[in-house]
């Protein structure tokens, strides 16, 4: 089961970044986690430059940067007691660093985090600007990174998980099924059929079945065999129509999660997915890459655009490619 022990949460002390600190308590009370606060101040090597042709009795790396640490610091402490309980409170983390996105993704592997939970912008709030360090963030890090806005995740009923059908595109999985198990909430695995494809191309249909049920059948075997690779605790049963159950099977108990798998055409997957899921969705949870094993095709890009438009908590997961392919 994917377990959070350690949630690392970014803050630039913004109004629109203190989206994230209470979704964090929420998930910190539910999986009796640690929550750590980090804050990027980033370099300025222009000024530092400036500074020192100058030749002016102080220096960045001697007199400001310090200053500024110290009283970054003291603005993440009180924003730990303000949002945080005692029992989940971690460290304070300052760091500075020229590309805040890249520090905040390689803070979250070096302090084995499992999770990066940011708020989907910062400072600035228009749609041109927005979500530009999260989604830097979502691209860089390895491991999974929950964007949220104003929504919190206390709530969660229903689960999003939209596939391609590959490996790989699943392994957002093990996060999804964890979580429906802690919020006791419904599965949906998603399929946009766009208009320039299908995954029956590549694959002998069966005649007597429609386009959709042919799609089903791909996408129930693919999901069979990754639970079998990936994870035995879990069994996927075959139910009615494109209803199933998964049992997670722990030493003498179990537990049943309902799974629904929807098949829609759509120009694009990330508008139909964004359409799908402000209906019919309280959380996304999604792999970074899909079918082709490369970023920015199909789900690598994808991912990014759900997290940049959706107004709903977006959990993005980066596969391991060498045992996805």
């Amino acid at each position: 089961m994917f377990a959070i022990n350690k949630i690392l949460v970014p803050t630039d002390f913004s109004k629109n970044s203190a989206h994230a600190y209470n979704p964090a308590q929420q998930l910190a009370s539910k999986f009796n986690a640690k929550i750590d606060f980090i804050h990027i101040v980033p370099t300025l090597r222009y000024f530092n430059e400036s500074i020192s042709n100058l030749g002016l009795p102080f220096s960045m790396e001697k007199d400001i940067y310090p200053k500024v640490q110290e009283e970054s610091m003291a603005k993440l402490d009180s924003l730990m007691e303000d949002y945080i309980k005692e029992e989940n409170r971690g460290e304070s983390i300052v760091r500075i660093a020229p590309k805040p996105s890249r520090a905040i993704a390689e803070e979250g592997e070096r302090g084995n985090y499992d999770l990066i939970l940011m708020a989907t912008h910062g400072k600035h709030e228009s749609d041109l600007l927005r979500g530009t360090v999260t989604e830097k963030v979502i691209r860089y890090s390895s491991i999974p990174v929950l964007a949220t806005d104003k929504t919190g995740i206390e709530g969660v009923k229903r689960i999003l998980v939209p596939t391609d059908g590959s490996q790989a595109s699943l392994s957002a999985m093990p996060v999804a099924v964890s979580l429906a198990l802690t919020f006791d909430a419904t599965l949906t695995l998603y399929h946009v059929l766009e208009l320039h494809g299908s995954m029956t191309e590549n694959v002998e249909p069966n005649p007597m079945r429609s386009e959709k049920d042919n799609i089903y059948d791909i996408l129930f075997d693919a999901m069979d065999t990754f639970f079998k690779q990936s994870w035995d605790k879990i069994e996927l049963r075959d139910g009615e129509g494109y209803d199933d159950q998964l049992v997670y099977n722990e030493g003498a108990s179990s537990a049943t999660i309902d799974i629904t798998t929807v098949i829609e055409k759509g120009v694009s997957a990330h508008h139909a997915i964004r359409e799908y899921a402000a209906e019919s969705a309280d959380l996304v949870v999604m792999a970074t890459h899909g079918h082709s094993g490369l970023s920015h095709l199909f789900l690598g890009s994808t991912a990014e655009k759900v997290t940049q438009h959706l107004r709903l908590p977006v959990i993005s997961v980066k596969p391991d490619l060498e045992e996805k392919k």
